[in-house]
């Protein structure tokens, strides 16, 4: 992650200069943007209780004001990782590397995964720290409100183990799901003509989340109906890719 980060920024010194032998300014337009993020994020609170740190892949619509100084988006996120925490079939392991008996009475190796989704709407507002003939960049913050959803899988890569392929599976994905609000500040860098517009930062997601599931087989007990504090600290990077809005068809340029 933080050679990615230095990449990006010795990309921003190197082109920088670049921006300034152009003496004249270029007009900027209202444009739209498909956002291609991707986040390495840190669980805190109840979340840390169930997975270790994840992986998020996401896209957004982004649409820039004419100053580009506001932006509004839309955004979806599908978060992954491979540490779970409880071993929520530990019951049905054998003695043999925590294996378990399949259909075909063979044994089988059975995974367990986080996976989840967060979806967004945000308003955000760039705050320039220097702007160039073509380019402008700064400090970019974002408030948003949005839906965190996640949960437990069991993977069988040999699709032997039959009982995760029921109802019954429920009962052991801790699913759980509800509001949340995010939250952004970071570096956003934009040259006019869309050629780059990238931004790095991070992301605090806070879900007021609740269990989906009535009863966890694992631990034999009700699930409790009160409401988790699900953080999560995402670092964030992306590169948006824009769809301009001209004015004039004579201003467009080929």
């Amino acid at each position: 992650m933080k050679k990615i980060i230095l990449v990006i920024i010795v990309q921003y010194l190197i082109w920088l200069p670049l921006f300034g032998q152009d003496s004249e300014r270029k007009p900027i337009f209202p444009m739209i943007g498909f956002d291609l993020n991707y986040s390495y994020g840190v669980p805190s609170g109840d979340l840390s209780t169930l997975y270790g740190n994840s992986l998020s892949v996401g896209t957004a619509i982004v649409y820039s004001t004419s100053n580009n100084k506001w932006s509004f988006g839309i955004s979806g996120n599908y978060l992954f990782g491979n540490k779970v925490k409880p071993d929520v079939i530990t019951a049905f392991r054998t003695t043999h590397e925590g294996l378990i008996i399949g259909s075909d009475n063979l044994l089988a190796e059975a995974k367990l995964k986080e996976r989840g989704y967060f979806t967004s709407v945000w308003l955000g507002r760039l705050i320039p720290i220097a702007r160039t003939t073509t380019a402008i960049h700064g400090i970019k913050i974002k408030l948003g409100i949005g839906h965190l959803d996640h949960k437990i899988k069991i993977v069988d890569e040999t699709r032997s183990i039959n009982q995760w392929y029921t109802e019954y599976l429920k009962g052991f994905d801790h699913r759980a799901a509800g509001p949340a609000i995010t939250t952004f500040i970071g570096y956003e860098f934009l040259e006019y003509r869309g050629r780059i517009w990238c931004y790095a930062g991070v992301e605090p997601i806070f879900g007021l989340t609740k269990s989906l599931r009535s009863y966890y087989y694992d631990l034999n007990q009700a699930s409790s109906s009160a409401q988790r504090q699900d953080f999560l600290l995402n670092f964030k990077i992306a590169w948006i890719l824009p769809m301009y809005r001209f004015k004039k068809s004579d201003q467009i340029e080929y």
